[in-house]
């Protein structure tokens, strides 16, 4: 009897510890599971949170379309209307450009004509008299 009882006892002690070695896998494996559940819990809240841009061209601003360089090959009607409002604008603006660089020119000719006649009649530029006078003034003073 004495070796049926060591059996038991060290079949005890084997059942206790793979009980507590289970034991603890389990609980790792169900911390496992609820990270798990929690990060997906995360990315459907953030999947509902973009479902609103699923169809951009529907949902967030149909007025805008991509449209290409060469053409809008499937661009939809909007983007057909859009693309000739930018070769318009593209237009007014090189016309805008062309007017801004006349300015230039004609003000640069206007300073020119204006020293070539400052030059030629004598006759100079009311700042530069103001200067003179003053300056004579502070000498009497």
């Amino acid at each position: 009897m004495y070796t049926n009882t060591a059996l038991v006892v060290y079949a005890d002690v084997t059942n206790t510890a793979s009980y507590v070695q289970l034991h603890a896998q389990l609980t790792r494996l169900n911390e496992l599971r609820n990270r798990s559940r929690q990060k997906l819990n995360r990315y459907r809240y953030l999947q509902r949170l973009l479902k609103p841009f699923d169809n951009p061209s529907e949902n967030v601003q149909p007025n805008l379309v991509y449209v290409s360089h060469e053409g809008s090959g499937n661009a939809n009607k909007a983007g057909k209307e859009l693309e000739r409002e930018l070769v318009k604008m593209r237009e007014q603006l090189a016309k805008v450009e062309g007017g801004v660089k006349v300015l230039k020119q004609s003000e640069q000719f206007q300073r020119r004509e204006t020293d070539e006649m400052t030059e030629e009649f004598g006759i100079v530029d009311d700042e530069i008299e103001r200067s003179k006078v003053e300056k004579i003034l502070q000498r009497g003073s």
